[in-house]
């Protein structure tokens, strides 16, 4: 957990604009659970993508 903070924090002061909070959380619930999700992307898409896309509508 402490590299994961480390590698937060480093692309946030890299890229202050980036949802860093999503961003590892999106990976903490897919590579980090006791379980890998059968398709890796399918959380992202719900959550980030589809959301954009209803935004913009």
């Amino acid at each position: 957990m402490r590299l994961l903070d480390d590698e937060a924090a480093a692309l946030g002061a890299r890229y202050p604009w980036m949802p860093v909070d999503d961003i590892r959380a999106l990976f903490e619930r897919t590579a980090m659970s006791g379980e890998l999700p059968m398709f890796f992307t399918s959380d992202a898409f719900s959550r980030h993508l589809v959301r954009q896309t209803e935004e913009q509508s």
